[in-house]
């Protein structure tokens, strides 16, 4: 039986060994293999022993943790030629490390090898949970990104960022590339939720619709996708649902970005609080109300040739837009921007003269179509 002792020996006598961890000693794991593959009992002390090197050649602790990364490499490495004796191969291997307990601490074994080999050595219970157990951690520490979605989780980010969405653009100099540079800034510096920059970016949009220019800029800048600002967008409808009236404000923010390609006509009319079949369907009533009411009265001869009376009765039934009718209110706002293709769409979707029996729609109608001919007559 070959000396384990003597073999370390000739190894390390055959390569200079300096501080660790600047040289790799490339010897010893050959040294290390060779000696398991001879294990025996009686050798244990000869090789675990702390005469295996000099004091002054190595500490304990740095000889621990190379003998830990031999180790790793043999678990690792570890595949004798001949298969039938990989079972004792194993066995003197794991045998070598329990052995090796008062030179290689536990925390070191459980950090550099597999855990295959740590549940044959019993420091794990079961491998399938301390893999998963393992992901998360490593999920957490390397991949999840803390990002701030409350305003008093990161107050000193939120205040900085509303004061450069809230300043008065007219006095500044700031562009929107300039504001882009900044609100990117404060993202990455304080991990503000960028989703939650967004929603103060439409706020602060909706309170300076006179400078939409520079958010328009902003927000293409941003690179948000539609589906995100419509669900946005749609969460402010749905605040004023139950409510008696949806400011003017928010309808031409929508507006605007619909006809700036940066929100979807389609994907924001779900969250509206009345529905196209809804409106259809009101005006279809009123309709057939009205022929009805107007065959009841020929029959009747009541057929009266007073213009007055007539003027008086068309003024008392003249439709207004109610203050919280979400979708007519976005047409009629579609139309105040000049957004024609999207305030068809819509058009489209109603039966005919459904919209335009409404006084805001069909006066802004009539503004767009005076618009439009008046070069004719100059």
């Amino acid at each position: 039986m070959i000396s384990v002792k003597r073999v370390f020996r000739e190894k390390m006598q055959s390569t200079a060994i300096m501080s660790y961890p600047t040289v790799r000693f490339n010897d010893i794991s050959g040294a290390i293999r060779l000696a398991i593959s001879n294990w025996s009992n009686d050798g244990k002390a000869q090789l675990l022993s702390k005469k295996l090197l000099p004091k002054e050649t190595l500490s304990n602790d740095a000889f621990g943790q190379i003998l830990a990364d031999v180790f790793a490499t043999l678990d690792i490495e570890i595949s004798p030629a001949d298969e039938t004796t990989t079972d004792i191969y194993k066995q003197k291997f794991f045998q070598l490390i329990n052995n090796s307990e008062h030179i290689v601490s536990t925390s070191l074994l459980m950090e550099r090898l597999e855990i295959e080999a740590l549940e044959s050595l019993d420091l794990i219970v079961n491998r399938e949970n301390f893999s998963q157990k393992y992901v998360r951690i490593k999920t957490r520490l390397f991949y999840k990104q803390q990002k701030f979605n409350l305003l008093r989780e990161e107050s000193e980010g939120f205040s900085k960022a509303l004061t450069e969405l809230n300043q008065d653009f007219t006095l500044s100099l700031t562009t929107a590339d300039i504001l882009y540079e900044r609100i990117m800034a404060l993202i990455g510096y304080f991990d503000i939720d960028p989703n939650r920059i967004l929603d103060l970016v439409l706020e602060s949009f909706e309170c300076q619709l006179k400078h939409s220019q520079i958010f328009i800029e902003l927000l293409k800048l941003l690179h948000y996708d539609q589906k995100t600002i419509c669900q946005l967008l749609g969460f402010k409808f749905q605040t004023y649902k139950n409510q008696d009236e949806t400011p003017d404000s928010l309808y031409l923010l929508a507006a605007m970005l619909i006809s700036n390609n940066l929100a979807n006509l389609d994907q924001l009319l779900p969250h509206l609080n009345s529905s196209i079949s809804e409106i259809s369907d009101i005006y279809n009533k009123e309709l057939e109300q009205a022929r009805t009411s107007k065959k009841t009265t020929v029959s009747l001869g009541t057929i009266t040739t007073d213009n007055s009376s007539n003027n008086s009765n068309t003024k008392s039934k003249e439709n207004s837009l109610k203050p919280n009718d979400q979708v007519l209110n976005l047409l009629r706002s579609l139309l105040a921007v000049g957004d024609l293709k999207s305030a068809k769409i819509l058009f489209d979707l109603f039966p005919r003269c459904a919209c335009t029996s409404y006084k805001e729609i069909y006066s802004t109608l009539c503004k767009i179509i005076d618009y439009i001919i008046d070069p004719l007559y100059k």
